[in-house]
């Protein structure tokens, strides 16, 4: 499977690395796209969206491993699942 960030993706990742110095944000990030690119869909699906047939939208909550908190001080990312391809925005 094929991972496509969008641009407000990476602006956002930029912008916590630059001002938050969430420096492993990368590592907590690649996690995720590994499972992804096995063709694993992690995450709670989406509901209620109006998407066409046979895409789903997911929400995945990653632990910032910058701090030692757990999931609930850490990062959410949505993507998007057409087809054959999956974008993280």
């Amino acid at each position: 499977m094929q991972v496509m960030a969008t641009p407000h993706f990476e602006e956002a990742v930029k912008f916590y690395v630059k001002k938050r110095k969430h420096l492993r944000i990368y590592e907590d990030i690649e996690s995720v796209t590994d499972e992804l690119v096995a063709g694993n869909l992690v995450g709670d699906k989406l509901a209620g969206l109006n998407l066409q047939a046979g895409a789903y939208a997911y929400k995945v909550r990653i632990a910032n491993s910058s701090t030692n908190v757990g999931k609930s001080n850490g990062y959410r990312i949505l993507f998007m699942s057409p087809s054959k391809k999956k974008f993280i925005s």
